[in-house]
């Protein structure tokens, strides 16, 4: 189905570090829309703002803890 709608989460892994990201090629505008929806949630949905809280306490960067 993501690869369909072209915002596929491909691998961007090093060594022991397992992280993903957005595939960059193919619909701009679906990246655009899913990255801004992460932005809103992460400001005005309380349990998102939690989760970033932890994340943050745990040493991760904020694009780090939202899977960017």
């Amino acid at each position: 189905m993501s690869a369909t709608g072209t915002v596929q989460v491909i691998s961007a892994s090093s060594g022991r570090t397992d992280r993903h990201r957005l595939h960059r090629g193919g619909d701009r505008d679906a990246n655009s829309a899913l990255w801004r929806n992460t932005l809103v949630r992460m400001r005005c949905h309380h349990p998102t703002k939690d989760y970033v809280t932890r994340r943050t306490a745990e040493g991760k960067t904020k694009p780090r803890s939202c899977g960017a």
